[in-house]
């Protein structure tokens, strides 16, 4: 009887340990494109600035300056009401994870 009951406790435990890894895959799948587009944009922003803009004619510098202001605010993905989803939500979802389980375990012991 102990044994099956340490069976069983060890299926679950892996079970949520699948389930664990699923979902921050899952997680991952969805910010990795948009962590691409946020950082080519910064570099977009920064290939401007470090080109010699400043030999060119007013109109292209003009449209540079353009383009390195918008560049200031990078673009990436949006969740909800403005939460950008790239590999700091990731992070943050880990960290507020583990800390919930350690509570969890903390309570139960």
């Amino acid at each position: 009887m102990i044994v099956e009951l340490k069976k069983k406790m060890f299926m679950n435990f892996l079970k949520m340990c699948l389930a664990f890894l699923g979902g921050k895959m899952m997680l991952m799948l969805v910010c990795y494109p948009s962590q691409l587009m946020k950082d080519a944009s910064e570099n977009i922003g920064l290939a401007c600035y470090c080109s010699s803009w400043y030999e060119f004619k007013p109109k292209v510098k003009s449209l540079l300056f353009l383009m390195m202001v918008r560049t200031l605010r990078p673009c990436c993905l949006m969740a909800c009401r403005g939460v950008p989803v790239n590999f700091s939500t990731v992070t943050f979802v880990e960290k507020t994870t583990m800390s919930y389980i350690t509570a969890l375990l903390s309570i139960q012991s």
